[in-house]
């Protein structure tokens, strides 16, 4: 459906990580927890899906073709976490968040695909005095957050049916987080996750995504009190469903909701459950690549949960695919969801004899 060509998607996407760069090594962070406080925490609820496979933030249970790469940059914006009670300097301690994660995605064999991604955050907060940090200081960060990896295992074929992976990511906190508080988990972290999709139509035209997963870290003593109860940091369960449509040819467009849950003996429930919803589109310039664009807005009280949510991206896979793994891309597969059985009988068309 190649309907608009990029010429040069890798030399934007090397502009991109050269201005995230220099903005993160050019902007000093100057908020700190005070060493009384614990050992920071971290607040970024939009965490964009691994690969070019997902929706905006649900994982997608199909892999990329064996061989095949993926790059990606997505920007997401916040506004207004951490919500305070109204004390004569600000009511939120994190005004506005950005963050910009470059991904590369590389697949194997036909049933995994693994990956790197570097965050870059620019956040900013109202100066605050009542909630644990020094006095009338503010809680701004300028930094590459963590260095991380990921991979996903495909179980079951999707276009078999219902579409089943295991996923996982980790990473590496680059940034110290007692002094870049809600910037980046304290410790190296780890996220496995299980992933579920199933699609409906002639085509496969309707989709839905349902995640859920356990993000761990280690410990981590940080409390504050919030507007809507006391936050005490610990580990997350997640959990997300996405609805996607194929509404033009080279047009989807996307609902989201997803969430955490803190899972801490010490926080007051209202904040526990962060969760947001979203919708956008995406937008394809060639059978794989596509660019996004989607807004949306909490619905409880969690201390992850952002007033608004906006976020926009581009993903370039410059391979075809090979969507049935029999070794054919998809562009002169016959067949792209059924694999070729070669019995020895017109095998170069890439669809099983009857």
């Amino acid at each position: 459906m190649p309907s608009i060509r990029l010429r040069h998607p890798l030399r934007l996407l090397g502009s991109a990580a050269i201005l995230a760069g220099l903005l993160a090594a050019s902007a000093p962070a100057h908020a700190q927890v005070t060493s009384a406080n614990g050992d920071g925490f971290d607040t970024h609820l939009f965490r964009p899906a691994m690969d070019s496979k997902g929706f905006f933030v649900a994982n997608g249970s199909d892999i990329l073709g064996a061989n095949d790469i993926s790059f990606g940059l997505i920007i997401d914006y916040g506004r207004a976490l951490m919500r305070v009670e109204e004390n004569g300097i600000g009511s939120r301690l994190i005004d506005h968040s950005f963050t910009g994660t470059l991904q590369m995605n590389y697949g194997i064999a036909n049933w995994a695909v693994v990956g790197l991604d570097l965050p870059v955050v620019l956040m900013t907060g109202d100066k605050q005095n009542t909630v644990g940090w020094q006095s009338a200081t503010s809680l701004d960060q300028q930094a590459f957050r963590e260095i991380g990896i990921h991979g996903k295992l495909r179980l079951l074929r999707v276009e078999k049916g219902l579409g089943i992976a295991l996923g996982v990511q980790g990473g590496l906190p680059l940034a110290k987080s007692t002094a870049k508080a809600g910037g980046s988990d304290p410790t190296p972290w780890v996220w496995p996750q299980l992933i579920a999709e199933k699609r409906f139509g002639r085509t496969g035209q309707f989709k839905i995504g349902l995640n859920g997963g356990y993000r761990m870290h280690g410990a981590s003593d940080t409390q504050i009190e919030l507007k809507a109860g006391k936050f005490a940091d610990g580990n997350r369960l997640t959990y997300g469903g996405a609805l996607s449509y194929r509404a033009l040819e080279s047009l989807d467009l996307v609902a989201e909701t997803y969430a955490t849950y803190l899972l801490s003996s010490s926080a007051d429930s209202a904040i526990k459950a962060s969760n947001e919803v979203v919708g956008g589109i995406k937008l394809f310039v060639d059978r794989n690549s596509y660019f996004m664009l989607g807004a949306g807005t909490r619905y409880t009280d969690g201390f992850e949960a952002a007033n608004v949510r906006g976020f926009l991206g581009f993903i370039f896979e410059p391979s075809i695919g090979d969507r049935d793994g029999d070794g054919l891309k998809d562009d002169v597969d016959k067949c792209p969801d059924d694999p070729e059985d070669f019995d020895g009988f017109e095998d170069e068309d890439g669809c099983p004899d009857p």
